[in-house]
């Protein structure tokens, strides 16, 4: 988180926010990359709802400059893994 928290210009009670957010995101995607009882589909599916969930819980604490920011930053880390040979 601090690197993006550089990058957001985050405020220390931002920081105290944010932390169980992102932990609980971590913790949810590691459950979903060893559950062997989904499929490839519904892996995603699960996914993209952990990421809206999370999403919504960080709008009410980022200004809209931070999140748009934020969104840019994950845009770019998303899109940087598909270059990862």
């Amino acid at each position: 988180m601090g690197k993006v928290a550089q990058e957001l210009d985050l405020t220390k009670d931002q920081k105290q926010q944010l932390k169980p957010i992102l932990q609980e995101e971590a913790q949810k995607l590691k459950a979903l990359r060893t559950d062997t009882s989904l499929s490839r589909q519904q892996k995603r599916q699960k996914l993209q709802q952990i990421r809206q969930d999370m999403v919504a819980k960080i709008k009410p604490i980022l200004t809209p400059e931070q999140l748009v920011k934020w969104q840019e930053l994950r845009g770019t880390k998303h899109a940087n893994r598909g270059l990862k040979t």
